[in-house]
């Protein structure tokens, strides 16, 4: 065996000579902190730490402050809101709002923490003399700031105006040196000449209390306990009591500070260096060891902080900190032991009465294990005394005689406690049969066998009995992938649970459970669930008293009861305050909490709260890393734990938690790359309400971030921080000791940022609200944008759907019209096929009838007399005959029966004889007409189509020109393109082009510009033509021109040596458009002049007025009624109204389609027209069904005859209609009456308004205001109506009506009653007698007495 050392056996006798487990005393510490840690200059004037516990520190070259980790420094700067006015700090304090005053040899700056501005005072004032102590700066009880400076005098600070107002202080002249506010409200005031003075503040002065001769020789002034004390140039010590100095002690120089500090005072003396002393102002040795190193510093400001830590500013020595330190952990380095720093301390077991330490390397130390002051030294253990290998990781006594060595060597080692000799494996009996090494872990069983874990070997169950060591029992479990075997042969932790289970942790395959019964093993592993354990790499066990078992992996530490199925697992990782995530070693102490050993230190979990309180290298462990599984619990419970440098061992019971935390400094908060409060800062209290900040952020800068820092001069750096942003984050980010925040990309919304922290010991705050922000929304995104894209959404559907329906309306009202028109072509087609099949038919009697007229017209031309019937007849049966020839052949070319005969042609010609037929027709139509044909023009066509497309634009331009207007033919040849080109033009029409191209379909009718025309079949009939002869036609209207354009082509002619011979119209086309004999043809305007000389001629005769746009009808009713009537004509509604300005007709005879006017409109005109209401409308049209008569009849017609008509029943009807009118006439002159029978003539509706009217008339006959508009009333109808009803019927007007009946009454009561002509005059309602006598006289020609004497006598009229 190895021998001790001299020097080592009395390290270790001195050592554990004095209790090992005895509470370790308070001590203090010193730490010096200068430009090397950041201060800006070493030469401290002044320090102070304000309430949120930040610490300021003024220094010759800059302000400071320091949150325990870090300086951050304030200089001047010529942006003045950003630093300090002056670089040499000499005081610095705090007012009740919390800004920061700093006193510099130039002014006063105070600083507004929450936004880093700063605000100067006095540094331009006039005549200032810059040098040290100008200004002092002190605060009263309330702390309100006051400044005395030379040339200003003593001034209070007033928030409301942000600015200092004089103190009145009545001094004797000399400058102040010290100002002193006491708790009692007194001012202290201590002149340059030594001279002390009180002042007490009243009603916004201070007054005096004592006159300053009492205290002099004074060298400075303080409160100490409540009382004044002052010191004096040659070093003693005052208490002032009334108007008496108490001498306390005198000390051999001057005194510059006096600070007390737990329950002791320290002075600071005026040269250099600093005493402790006592209540009593008596040295003491507190402290003496940290004074003693300050001794030669020269101390300038002492400054008592939080946590009891004393902060001395020195001069060109930067600051002290002396702070008072816990050290709960003792500690036994290797170096102290004798060990090699290199080697670890791997296992403990108590053996006898000595503490075994397993170490990697240096085999056992054993140590003796009393506190006994005569314990032996210390031993070691290695292969030179025995030991099997000098690698040891486990160690058990598994009974009084026998303890267990687990190492790198083989199999197990033996140690007889008794004999006090070592077996290795080879020595064992029986044990030759079984090899195995690297036992890690030994777990003695109740029935004398033991449990072995190995690196590579499994696990092993043995026997070892017998005085010499017999191997009697060996079984291996290695892994073979079933329930027969552990997951790992590498397995470093054995525990057993209240079931006798046997638990081990295998490196690599978690935890496998063995059940010695059924020799079965459960293993758990890691997963996703929580059900499974945090990682597989499993370094320790723990059995708890609880039966809880606690597992140590590479990741995390896992808790779970040993009834584990189906349980989840709680799990501890660095997220719950762990200060590593790797668990060395697991144990439980006397009161149940739970200390882990780790990579970065020690934890001990407190189980109800499962808080973490950390423990690191700063509180006396060997280092921050342990060993695995190195960790036991002493039979007193004291705990020990071993590491790479050594161990440490500790009395749980006697550590204390510091539940103190420390506020929390936030800094550098950037919005979206944008600092908000440059140099500033903001601080949250865990045991206050704090108020959080709000910030918004556009939606473009959706970024921030901050630091956060625990202001701790305690355990620095030991602090941990914790955030969530709600709204964005589900859980707490734990960054550990790092406070630096930052969030990108954020979605719009509102969030709030909380944070939590930790005091360094495993204390946490409770969450706290840091800042709450919101995101702005993009514009397109915000509320006001979705309810715009709802309305244009509505909009959208609303417009789609209206589209859709007016489309599927629209789909449906194509399909009706496409079935209507399908009809009505079908209707058409029929209508065309009877047509046709009447066509044939009508051939023959139209040949009878053309030849017979011809017949005629020869013999009346040979006769030497008129033709002009005969001429009418002939051309309108040869119209008929085109008509019939038109319709035929419009049947073929739909049907593609129609031919082409094609045959050279000279269109110049052709087309010019053509052209010149409708000469005669300019003055007939009074139009003009001209023809432009290029000559030589030669084409093949067939002339038979080519005439009749030509004679249907030209009749059609003839037949819808009004007179005055202009028709132009033209016919080119287009040389580029080898067509000719035929242009039918006419005057005074602007039709829309969609109207115009609907010109071709049949029987289309339009109206433009007022104007109705039709198409019928002539130039649908055209366009088939047109089409035939490889052609094509075109209709637009241009300035007010409309214009038919036909495209032939001329190419397929080639002009031989024969010239064709021109042709001339067909015989047919001839005849319709042939001049009538001059003789006949009576312009409607001559017709009128005639009629109206007729008129002046013969006033009895009846005037008619016919208003027919074909000039034939007009000429046959002309010759009709002209025997018997005066006849007016017009060719259109317009003109008619004209000629009506000049008379009015007693009858008006009209057709209904017409140009610029119709029938109907025109007879809506006459009967709204007060002096033609009355007369007769006579319909004559071609349009007979009854629904065509019921339009006229509701248009005002008096009667409707269908064309064709027989002329007996025209003139019959005229008749009628005049005489009727008559009747009526004479009726209502003579014998309108009520109860009189009403003549024939009346329809119902007539008569039934007759019979009101008399009736009312009757009723108000006696009133003389009895007039039209009181008519108007009872009948409720229009005035115009009233006017156009009366008018017709009687062919009077309203007041003559009235007038009428009036004067028949008065003469029915002149011949039935003996009344005298008053009363009759007064009772008929006339209020003029001379105007009743001249009336009546005029309508009977007797006056009213002479009419009764005549009736007497029969002569009279009734």
């Amino acid at each position: 065996m190895k021998t001790l050392t001299p020097a080592l056996g009395f390290f270790l006798l001195i050592f554990f000579a004095q209790p090992v487990f005895a509470q370790q005393d308070i001590t203090y510490t010193l730490q010096r902190i200068d430009s090397r840690n950041g201060l800006s200059n070493s030469s401290v004037n002044a320090i102070f730490q304000g309430e949120d516990k930040i610490l300021w520190v003024g220094t010759w070259d800059g302000l400071n402050s320091f949150n325990g980790s870090s300086f951050k420094t304030f200089s001047y700067s010529q942006d003045h809101r950003r630093g300090i006015g002056n670089n040499v700090v000499e005081d610095i304090t705090e007012d009740a709002e919390h800004y920061i005053w700093v006193c510099t040899v130039e002014g006063i700056s105070r600083y507004k923490p929450s936004t880093g501005e700063f605000t100067h005072y006095f540094y331009n004032a006039k005549g200032k003399n810059v040098s040290e102590k100008q200004f002092i700066l002190l605060t009263d009880h309330n702390r309100v700031p006051y400044v005395y400076s030379v040339n200003s005098g003593l001034q209070r600070f007033e928030s409301v105006s942000a600015s200092f107002q004089p103190v009145p202080l009545i001094l004797p002249g000399k400058k102040i040196k010290q100002l002193l506010f006491a708790g009692n409200g007194l001012l202290w005031v201590l002149l340059e000449n030594g001279h002390l003075g009180s002042f007490r503040q009243a009603n916004g002065k201070m007054e005096a209390q004592d006159d300053f001769s009492s205290f002099t020789g004074i060298h400075s002034v303080y409160e100490l306990d409540g009382q004044v004390v002052v010191t004096t140039g040659d070093g003693r010590v005052e208490r002032l009591s009334g108007n008496q100095r108490v001498q306390i002690n005198h000390f051999p120089e001057a005194i510059k500070l006096i600070i007390p500090y737990e329950q002791h005072y320290i002075i600071a003396w005026e040269k250099k260096g600093c005493l402790v002393v006592d209540k009593k102002f008596q040295p003491s040795g507190f402290l003496q060891k940290e004074m003693n190193a300050l001794r030669e510093s020269q101390i300038n400001t002492i400054h008592t902080g939080s946590g009891r830590i004393l902060w001395l500013g020195t001069d060109g020595n930067g600051m002290a900190k002396i702070a008072p330190v816990r050290k709960p952990f003792t500690l036994v380095s290797n170096t102290d032991a004798g060990l090699r720093d290199d080697k670890q301390v791997r296992t403990f077991e108590k053996v006898g009465n000595e503490l075994w330490v397993g170490t990697k390397g240096n085999g056992i130390l054993a140590i003796p294990f009393s506190i006994d002051k005569n314990a032996a030294g210390r031993r070691f253990f290695t292969e030179a005394g025995g030991l099997s290998n000098n690698a040891v990781y486990a160690i058990r006594q598994v009974n009084e005689e026998w303890t267990y060595i687990g190492s790198d060597g083989d199999g197990i080692a033996l140690y007889n406690n008794r004999k006090k000799q070592f077996y290795n494996w080879k020595q064992i009996k029986g044990s030759d049969a079984y090899l195995f090494r690297s036992v890690y872990a030994i777990l003695p069983d109740g029935d004398g066998s033991v449990w072995l874990g190995t690196s590579g070997y499994g696990l092993i169950h043995l026997r070892i009995e017998g005085e010499v060591p017999t191997l009697t029992y060996f079984k291996q479990y290695t892994f073979n992938g079933t329930e027969s075997g552990p997951a790992s042969d590498i397995i470093f932790s054995l525990t057993k649970d209240h079931k006798d289970r046997i638990w081990a942790g295998c490196r690599y395959g978690g935890v496998s459970i063995l059940d010695k019964n059924a020799e079965r093993f459960i293993t758990i592993r890691s997963g996703d669930s929580d059900t499974s354990l945090s990682h597989n790499d499993v370094l320790y066990i723990l059995a708890d008293s609880r039966h809880q078992m606690w597992i140590g992996t590479s990741y995390g530490l896992n808790r779970i009861a040993d009834d584990f199925e189906g349980k989840p697992f709680q799990r501890f990782t660095t997220a719950q305050g762990l200060p590593n995530n790797t668990i060395h070693g697991i144990a439980e102490d006397s009161q149940g909490m739970i200390w882990v050993s780790t990579n970065n230190g020690l934890a001990r979990v407190i189980r109800n709260s499962n808080d973490v309180i950390r423990f690191s290298e700063s509180d006396g462990l060997q280092s921050n890393e342990f060993s695995d599984g190195a960790v036991w619990k002493g039979p007193d419970g004291s705990l020990f734990f071993g590491g790479i440098y050594g161990f440490n061992y500790c009395e749980p019971w006697r550590i204390l938690i510091n539940t103190a935390q420390p506020n929390l400094q936030v800094t550098g908060i950037q919005l979206g790359g944008q600092s908000t409060a440059p140099g500033g800062y903001m601080v949250l209290r865990p045991d206050a309400t704090n108020s959080s900040a709000e910030y918004t952020l556009s939606r473009y800068h959706n970024y921030f971030d901050l630091s956060i820092k625990a202001i701790d001069f305690i355990n620095t750096g030991k602090s941990e921080y914790a955030y969530r942003l709600d709204g964005f984050d589900k859980n707490w980010h734990f960054p550990g000791s790092s406070g630096y925040i930052s969030y990108g990309n954020l979605p719009a919304g509102d969030y709030v940022l909380k944070v939590k922290w930790s005091n360094g010991e495993g204390q946490w705050t409770p969450e706290e609200t840091l800042m709450m922000l919101t995101v702005e929304q993009y514009l397109w995104l915000t509320p006001a944008a979705f309810l715009l894209y709802y309305v244009l959404a509505v909009i959208f559907i609303y417009v789609v759907y209206t589209y859709r329906k007016s489309k599927t309306d629209m789909k449906h009202k194509l399909e009706l019209e496409y079935k209507l028109r399908l009809k009505e072509e079908k209707l058409h087609a029929e209508k065309l096929d009877f047509f046709t099949n009447i066509a044939h038919e009508l051939q023959t009697p139209l040949t009878l009838i053309m030849g017979t007229v011809e017949h005629q017209q020869q013999q009346v031309k040979d006769d030497g007399r008129s033709s002009g019937v005969l001429s009418l007849v002939h051309q309108q049966a040869s119209r008929l005959a085109y008509l019939i020839e038109q319709l035929m052949e419009f049947r073929k070319a739909e049907e593609g029966h129609l031919k082409v005969h094609y045959q050279p042609l000279a269109a110049s010609v052709f087309l010019g004889n053509i052209a010149r037929l409708f000469v005669h027709f300019r003055e007939y139509n009074n139009v003009e007409y001209d023809y432009e044909i290029e000559e030589n023009i030669f084409i093949s066509s067939d002339p038979d189509k080519l005439e009749k497309i030509i004679f249907n634009l030209l009749s059609n331009a003839f037949k819808y020109t009004s007179a005055g207007e202009k028709i132009h033919f033209h016919v080119y040849r287009n040389q580029e393109k080898n067509e000719m080109e035929i242009l039918v033009a006419n005057s005074g029409h602007n039709v829309p082009a969609a109207e115009m191209e609907k010109l071709f379909d049949k029987f289309f009718t339009g109206n433009a510009s007022r104007q109705k025309f039709s198409s019928g079949l002539g130039l649908a009939f055209t366009r088939q033509l047109v089409s035939l002869l490889n052609g094509k036609i075109t209709a637009y209207c241009k300035d007010n021109w409309a214009c038919f354009k036909v495209v032939l082509p001329v190419s397929s002619y080639t002009i031989q040596e024969t010239v064709p011979k021109p042709l001339r119209p067909s015989l047919l086309i001839r005849t319709i458009a042939q001049e009538p004999a001059p003789r006949d043809v009576v312009s409607s305007t001559a017709n009128n002049k005639a009629a109206l000389l007729q008129s002046l001629e013969q006033a009895d005769r009846p005037i008619i007025l016919v208003v027919e746009d074909e000039a034939p009808i007009r000429q046959l009713l002309r010759n009709l009624l002209m025997d018997k009537y005066i006849v007016y004509e017009a060719p259109n509604g317009k003109e008619a109204l004209t000629c009506m300005t000049n008379m009015v007709p007693h009858l008006i005879i009209s057709d209904i389609m017409m140009e610029d006017m119709n029938g109907l409109e025109l007879c809506k005109k006459v009967k709204d027209i007060p002096d033609t209401c009355h007369v007769p409308f006579l319909v004559l049209s071609a349009r007979g069904s009854i629904d065509q008569q019921h339009e006229g009849y509701e248009a005002g017609a008096d009667a409707y005859l269908p064309k064709p008509f027989h002329t007996q029943h025209l003139l019959g009807r005229v008749q009628q209609l005049l005489d009727n009118r008559k009747r009526l006439h004479d009726y209502f002159r003579n014998k309108a009456l009520p109860g009189s029978e009403v003549p024939q003539g009346l329809n119902e509706a007539d008569k039934e308004f007759l019979e009101k009217l008399l009736a009312v008339i009757t009723a108000e006959l006696n009133n003389p205001e009895l007039d039209s508009s009181h008519l108007e009333t009872k009948m409720a109808i229009s005035r115009m109506q009233l006017y156009r009803k009366i008018k017709t019927i009687s062919g009077m007007t309203p007041a003559e009506f009235i007038r009428n009946i009036r004067l028949q009454k008065a003469a029915e009561l002149l011949a039935t009653t003996r009344l005298t002509v008053s009363e009759i005059f007064f009772q008929t309602g006339f209020n003029n007698q001379s105007y009743f006598f001249r009336e009546f006289k005029k309508k009977y020609q007797y006056s009213p007495n002479e009419y009764r004497l005549a009736r007497m006598t029969r002569i009279a009229p009734e």
